[in-house]
């Protein structure tokens, strides 16, 4: 299942109506930021990988940095107004929700998971399902740099768990959402300042 249907369903379940993609947020920023200022936000996320240089994943790490922060100035403003959110997308990295929101004064439950496909040929059949369901992302082009999407999912789950973000495979939807409920629940039952 992919991370767009895991999230309507997380939204259905918690009665969540605002879902923020980084995608969208990619998009808008695009609008504002020329390429010459930004070139890696003018670029899809796996060609930004340069698997045979010294430094990887540097300009995924600009283009995470660019539409992360907007993200989460998107989310700060509704945890002002205290109102739910659900961040959702690959620019969103491990542990970058929770330390922006640790001092936040609504003192929101922030819970990240990593979702991911753990198997490759799954990983291949999930990238075709969308080349039909969603034309417009020219999904061969996905299939086609697989092993870049996979360079980021591995470099994604390395840094889940130096920040202790729990990575689940997203073919087990009900127990993603029944975990994130679960948590929920036992975090708005701990005491306060005890999180």
């Amino acid at each position: 299942m992919s991370r767009r249907s895991l999230t309507t369903q997380l939204a259905v379940r918690l009665d969540i109506t605002r879902v923020v993609t980084t995608d969208a947020i990619r998009d808008v920023l695009r609008t504002v930021v020329p390429v010459n200022v930004l070139p890696e936000l003018h670029q899809s996320t796996f060609e930004v990988v340069a698997p045979d240089t010294v430094e990887t994943f540097a300009g995924f790490l600009r283009q995470c940095t660019a539409v992360g922060a907007a993200a989460v100035a998107v989310a700060d403003r509704l945890a002002d107004e205290h109102r739910s959110v659900i961040v959702e997308g690959v620019h969103a990295l491990p542990g970058a929700v929770t330390n922006a929101f640790a001092e936040h004064p609504a003192k929101p439950v922030v819970i990240e998971r990593l979702i991911i496909q753990t198997g490759v040929d799954e990983h291949a059949e999930l990238l075709r399902r969308r080349e039909s369901s969603e034309p417009h992302r020219q999904g061969q082009r996905h299939l086609a740099r697989l092993d870049h999407i996979r360079l980021i999912q591995d470099h994604l789950v390395q840094q889940a768990e130096r920040a202790g973000i729990t990575a689940m495979d997203g073919g087990e939807a009900s127990d993603l959402t029944q975990d994130i409920v679960d948590e929920i629940v036992q975090r708005l039952d701990e005491p306060a300042g005890s999180a």
